[in-house]
């Protein structure tokens, strides 16, 4: 076919492997060389064009051509989003003024490497807001007292730590979806109209019909003139972002924008590992719930790719996404498109060809005359399809022979009967596309061409210099418009087109799309096209060093579809092993025990090698999800001695070059990071010693942790650590201890809208006013955390509530609302709440005067408990048994119970608990 001859694709940037993994950090080094030229920034710097920046940096622009005199708008916007991102490795605020600089900077100095050291090399090199040295070589001497070779190392560590701070800031990753311009809509006036009336009553509608009909375009105009404003869109794409993960990151996204951040926040603070599904669709349904008064708009295009007509098995990913779907209606304005109806909604409209009155309108908008005859013709040709129709006309439209112009042969255009002539009796699409490659420049079709291999919207200013071929293009209605700077082909066209590449232009063309995509942070994407080009090596290389950050943005599902299909036979043995290593963290990611530990045993893992340490421990991890205790232990074991090693290493490294340089200068962060295991050891020991019962000891531990999380700033192990000594405390009755960590999680919490955590700890609350007999404290607090657990189905967070909201209750003298409750707990699967539900119930049955039922109650409690090791609720319950032996003169069996009680209560140091407990023995002994 004429696609397949081997047109030199546009290069629109370096395209080899190396540099393309460094593009963005060089890129941004570049813009800081000029960053005071805002007009320079806006001509020279893809990183400030709208593609990348995004729609707040940008204020509203929502043009992908832009006159020049915006130019040094989106300069400046670029130099403000750097200036904002630079200001977060100062802290939460950049610096007030040089006086603040000045007073940090002898503690600054001491930590090359740290972000507030990298702040400073930042401000001394290319900002000069507070500093303005006289010459270069004077930032080194004087300011710095380093040698020249040292302060360019501290450059490019500062860059580097610039660039991840400005990729958390715009998440080029997190780049919403817009839905397609809708420029010409002729002939969907009824369906526009029932659709939004549908839509607008909260139901739910889907639009389905043949490819090119005008579905999407519909849609778009839907979208358009949605009147709450937010409009959500997501096209479905196979292997790109067809797995539930990919759509709660952007929906997550989305209504983190519109102010709901439950989701959102339970992503970024899970980073993407182990995301519990259930409880993020809760969350999801919980934010959407909060939206109710100017709900969004929620569009799904491609919908029916989720479940082809020739798969028997639906996958288990599309299985997931289209119950997520079904689970919104009622919920929210939901529009699903696609070729076929595969979500059941409360409106459907099914979408044929345009009537031939229809295609006189729509050639009439365009001042297109057509005889009645050829109109005629025209309908019966393309069966009234818009796609279909608009092709024609750009072919009916273009000069005849536009190749041979490139030789000065051009040539006149036909008549229209002779354009209809041609067609006649030939398949649709394909002819149409044909005829029209002929008529169109070298440098559309290397502009086609290179487009074909991008799966998902790309930048237009990547080809910036091609602004002909655009807009020819455009006129001719061949492109997909977001308004954000991202275009593609039409999906049928690009499957056309690239089904007609040559191996070798598939190549060139997706090595090419890979540093478009590496230059603007979207690294998985990059990945994928290095894949597609074979350059395997470096597709490992690229996305390696960055996995834990993309595995944070959503990226894993995606990841996991490009390297779980990379042989690595093809790698050398560095590669072998980090693909090794990535496959089976993504793989831990997808709950999938099995295929990563076979994917880690089938390569060898050298002693004293950094990877070999978390290789260990995820074989360790995987060992321990398969049942086998005892080979998880001896990997740990394992996964140590590798560590220890590396250890070893380190300390004489660092030793050795301490001897060569007074000021150590490599491994940034080396010390951070370790203070921060320092934390985790100290706060995971309070955790086993706290259900240990050794709570003086967990106490201890909780602080020393508190003291190294404060040390570094780490304000998430802070509020976790707050948290942790909250249940302690309470357990020991501390309430005014109890109160005051409390309340500083909450402040932090609430800080960031992580309504999650701050619902626990006000659960946690509860239980203390329990053990401090504030009953109507308890019951306040808990009922207003319930609802939150229950809008978003958490099971665990339903049952410890609902159990503090029975027990305070029955403080409270309400019988019946005590045992609703406890009811409630026993209905979630979480045997570790079932203890304390079962006491209230026997307390409930005991004083209703229901002994047998009471006794049952507490023995279920105490048995329970025992099982779980809650060595807490086993002391209450025994006591419990105890009493209830008492009255039924069960002598015997009675001091045995209250014997173990006062054992346990002692031993968990609550005294108060201890001394209640001797008097019942006394009054045992008395009988």
């Amino acid at each position: 076919m004429i696609y397949r001859q081997s047109v030199p694709p546009l290069t629109p940037m370096k395209t080899g492997m190396t540099e393309a993994s460094k593009d963005f950090v060089q890129q941004l080094k570049q813009a800081l060389k000029h960053y005071h030229d805002a007009e320079w920034l806006g001509q020279h710097v893809p990183l400030a064009a709208p593609y990348f920046l995004g729609a707040a940096a940008l204020s509203g622009e929502r043009q992908a051509f832009r006159p020049p005199n915006l130019v040094a708008a989106r300069g400046e916007a670029l130099r403000r989003a750097v200036r904002q991102s630079a200001n977060t490795l100062w802290g939460e605020t950049g610096p007030a003024n040089r006086e603040q600089i000045e007073q940090a900077m002898p503690a600054i100095l001491q930590t090359p490497g740290s972000p507030r050291y990298s702040f400073l090399v930042l401000e001394l090199r290319y900002f000069h807001r507070f500093f303005k040295p006289r010459r270069l070589s004077q930032i080194w001497e004087e300011f710095l007292g380093q040698s020249r070779a040292e302060f360019y190392r501290d450059v490019d560590t500062a860059v580097s730590h610039l660039s991840q701070a400005l990729l958390s800031q715009l998440r080029p990753t997190f780049r919403l979806e817009q839905p397609p311009r809708a420029d010409a809509f002729i002939g969907r006036e009824k369906p526009l109209r029932r659709g939004l009336e549908a839509l607008v009553a909260g139901q739910s509608v889907a639009l389905s019909g043949p490819g090119g009909v005008g579905k999407t375009t519909l849609a778009a105009v839907i979208a358009a003139t949605w009147p709450h404003g937010a409009v959500f869109w997501f096209t479905v794409r196979p292997t790109l972002n067809d797995h539930l993960s990919s759509l709660l990151y952007s929906l997550g996204f989305f209504l983190h924008q519109q102010g709901a951040d439950s989701l959102w926040q339970m992503l970024a603070t899970d980073g993407g590992a182990g995301m519990d599904t259930n409880l993020a669709l809760g969350l999801a349904r919980e934010d959407l719930a909060r939206l109710r008064r100017t709900p969004p708009l929620l569009c799904f295009d491609e919908v029916d790719r989720l479940r082809p007509p020739d798969i028997e098995h639906l996958p288990p990913a599309h299985a997931q996404l289209l119950e997520f779907l079904d689970s919104l209606r009622g919920l929210v304005p939901l529009l699903i498109v696609g070729q076929r109806a595969v979500v059941d909604t409360d409106v459907h409209e099914a979408l044929s060809g345009l009537p031939a009155s229809e295609i006189a309108r729509m050639l009439a908008d365009v001042d297109f005359p057509i005889a009645p005859a050829d109109l005629s013709r025209l309908h019966e040709y393309t069966n009234g399809n818009p796609r279909l129709l608009r092709l024609f006309m750009a072919l009916h439209q273009s000069s005849e022979g536009v190749r041979e112009a490139d030789a000065g042969e051009a040539t006149e255009p036909p008549d229209l009967a002779q354009s209809l002539a041609r067609m006649a009796g030939a398949p649709a699409l394909r002819p149409l596309f044909d005829r029209l490659w002929l008529r169109t420049s070298s440098a559309e079709r290397r502009l086609l061409q290179s487009l074909a291999v991008f799966r998902a919207p790309a930048p237009s200013d990547a080809w910036g210099e091609q602004a002909a071929a655009w807009r020819s293009l455009r006129g001719r209605g061949l492109l997909l418009e977001d308004g954000w700077g991202g275009v593609m082909l039409w999906p049928a066209l690009r499957e056309l087109l690239y089904a007609e590449l040559s191996a070798e232009l598939r190549e060139r063309l997706h090595t090419a799309a890979a540093g478009v995509r590496a230059a603007r942070g979207e690294y998985t994407a990059a990945a994928y096209h290095l894949w597609q080009a074979g350059a395997l090596k470096a597709a490992v290389q690229l996305w390696f060093p960055r996995r834990e950050a993309e595995i944070q943005r959503g990226q894993g599902a995606a990841a996991l579809a490009i390297f779980g299909e990379i042989s690595a036979r093809r790698l050398g043995k560095r590669e072998q092993r980090a693909l090794a290593l990535l496959r089976a963290e993504l793989y831990q990611l997808q709950g999938e025990a099995a295929r990563g530990l076979a994917g880690l045993e089938g390569v060898d893992w050298p002693d004293g090698a950094t990877l070999t340490v978390s290789a260990r421990a995820l074989q360790g991890a995987f060992l321990e999800a398969l049942g086998q205790p005892d080979a998880a232990l001896e990997t740990y074991e394992a996964a140590m001695a590798a560590a220890l090693s590396l250890l070893h290493q380190l300390v004489g490294l660092r030793e050795r070059r301490a001897r060569l340089f007074v000021r150590q200068r490599q491994m940034p962060g080396a010390w951070r990071e370790a203070r921060l295991a320092q934390y985790e050891a100290e706060n995971l020991q309070g955790v086993v010693l706290a259900e240990q019962g050794r709570y003086a000891d967990a106490y201890l531990s909780y602080q020393r942790a508190l003291v190294v999380a404060e040390s570094v700033g780490y304000d998430a192990g802070i509020a976790r650590t707050h948290r942790d000594l909250i249940t302690l405390l309470s357990r020991q009755g501390r309430l005014d201890d109890v109160i005051a960590h409390a309340e500083k999680a909450i402040t932090y919490y609430d800080r960031i809208g992580d309504r999650l955590n701050r619902e626990t700890v006000r659960s946690i609350l509860s239980s203390t006013y329990i053990q401090t007999q504030q009953y109507d404290l308890a019951v306040q607090a808990a009922a207003q955390a319930l609802p939150f657990f229950q809008r978003i189905s958490h099971a665990h967070g339903i049952g410890a509530t609902a159990a503090n909201l029975a027990e305070g209750h029955y403080g409270l003298g309400n019988l019946a609302e005590a045992r609703h409750y406890a009811l409630l707990v026993l209905e979630q699967e979480e045997p570790f709440t079932h203890p304390y539900a079962l006491f209230t119930l026997g307390l409930v049955a005991r004083a209703q005067d229901r002994p047998d039922e009471a006794t049952h109650a507490f023995a279920a409690s105490a048995d329970i408990a025992a099982q779980n090791e809650d060595r807490f609720m086993l002391a209450y319950a025994r006591r419990a048994q105890a009493e209830q032996f008492l009255a039924q003169a069960q002598l015997a069996e009675a001091r045995e119970a209250a014997a173990e009680a006062f054992v346990l209560f002692t031993d968990l140091g609550m005294a108060q608990e201890a001394a209640q407990t001797a008097e019942l023995q006394r009054k045992l002994e008395k009988n």
